[in-house]
């Protein structure tokens, strides 16, 4: 089956022609559509949901946003939504993605029946702010290709408040930096290269020997990260550690929730760690 042509982390588009523009405040995103699309918001119990419609229908977008407590996880927050609202999906694929405006999140893709019709579904997953936030795009699967565009433009311009690359009125305040700089009140600023760190690190090479299948660090917004890997031949084990980060200039300390603590050196989009078995590269994706 011919699945539809988006990933989130590949988009070329960057302008958006001709478009209308949803900016919630209370629910911290913003986003753009076509002019042309029918768009609708509501209440749905304690979610506030927008449901947006091309012109013919055979293309919908519908962003869904709810608060959350610390206990909800994608784990829970993902079977629940295919119980509920995708019932009668089969999921195909489910990865770890960290978007285009560098949100990080998790993305599944699904194919479904509707009225006899195929119809492809992509949905990105993310828990930020305290807020679950589910970005849905179904296509019917027999002219996907003809909103290629459209869906493409709108997945790019998909923002949420302080997240990754987000467009603020004071550029001096945005994204990590300007929580930094009103941290430490107002203190020496940090260099442009080190205003974002936010989104996954991918294990790019050592000086030692390589011993794993993936080795993949995840800098949270929320000052939190998750450190995963998988060591060769070991089955189905998985190591790692979450805990808090902390940025002091271009040096990036991982503190376990044990307390031990990681130090690595931030060069551009990479994150550097020199141990007594060599030097440990990890490249932001």
């Amino acid at each position: 089956m011919k699945r539809i042509a988006i990933v989130f982390s590949i988009i070329l588009i960057t302008n958006v022609v001709l478009c209308q523009s949803v900016v919630d405040n209370q629910w911290g995103f913003k986003l753009n559509v076509p002019s042309s699309w029918s768009t609708k918001d509501y209440m749905d119990g304690n979610d506030k949901v927008y449901d947006f419609y091309s012109t013919d229908q055979n293309a919908a977008v519908s962003v869904r946003v709810f608060d959350i407590t610390e206990q909800i996880t994608y784990d829970i927050l993902i079977p629940l939504y295919e119980k509920n609202m995708l019932a009668t999906a089969v999921r195909e694929d489910l990865k770890d993605l960290v978007s285009k405006n560098e949100i990080p999140g998790k993305q599944a893709i699904y194919s479904m029946d509707y009225n006899g019709n195929k119809v492809n579904v992509a949905v990105f997953y993310t828990l930020q702010n305290s807020k679950a936030y589910i970005f849905t795009i179904l296509v019917a699967s027999a002219v996907a290709e003809n909103f290629k565009s459209d869906i493409q433009s709108i997945t790019a311009s998909f923002t949420i408040d302080g997240i990754g690359n987000t467009i603020q009125s004071n550029s001096s305040q945005s994204g990590l930096a300007g929580l930094l700089k009103k941290a430490k009140g107002d203190q020496s600023k940090t260099s442009s290269s080190n205003s974002s760190i936010v989104g996954r690190y991918m294990f790019d090479y050592s000086s030692g020997d390589n011993r794993t299948n993936f080795n993949n660090i995840y800098i949270n917004q929320n000052g939190t990260y998750k450190h995963e890997y998988q060591p060769k031949n070991s089955g189905n084990y998985i190591g790692g550690s979450t805990g808090n980060w902390k940025l002091d200039g271009n040096v990036l300390t991982l503190t376990h929730t044990g307390g031990i603590k990681d130090i690595y050196n931030v060069n551009g989009r990479r994150l550097i760690r020199t141990t007594n078995n060599g030097s440990m590269v990890y490249f932001k994706e």
